[in-house]
């Protein structure tokens, strides 16, 4: 999850199962992408998807600093399954693992995504490992 108005510089790449120009924040975001895009489980996705404010205000508070729920925030992945579902992705380097502002944004969209009865929220950690990343 990340906030809408981003200081990185998106990555924008033309994605076939949406037929659309899609933009990223980072190179994590855009190697998950492309395992959606060759998944035949995936209808389709939407990247940086915003979290309604409205909502943000219904969400418990508890271990989550007040100042996130003034921010506009997005999460990364929200999943169109072809068995009409909805999974929300949320795309996390492994050494931010460690870090408390991470897991507070973590817990901030779980819960958002859960007040809106979506329950296949996951968190992708991706690792590098030599050239590539392991999931």
């Amino acid at each position: 999850m990340d906030k809408t108005e981003s200081k990185y510089r998106d990555i924008q790449f033309y994605s076939e199962k949406n037929q659309m120009l899609i933009s990223v924040h980072t190179r994590d975001a855009k190697t998950y992408a492309d395992i959606l895009e060759d998944s035949p489980n995936v209808a389709g996705y939407q990247c940086l998807q915003p979290l309604d404010p409205a909502f943000l205000g219904e969400i418990s508070r508890l271990e989550i600093r007040p100042d996130y729920f003034e921010a506009a925030w997005a999460s990364d992945f929200r999943i169109e399954n072809a068995d009409g579902s909805i999974s929300i992705r949320e795309v996390v380097p492994a050494e931010y693992l460690t870090r408390r502002a991470s897991i507070e944004k973590l817990e901030l969209s779980r819960r958002y995504w859960k007040r809106l009865d979506v329950d296949d929220w996951k968190v992708v950690v991706m690792a590098r490992g030599g050239d590539g990343y392991v999931l």
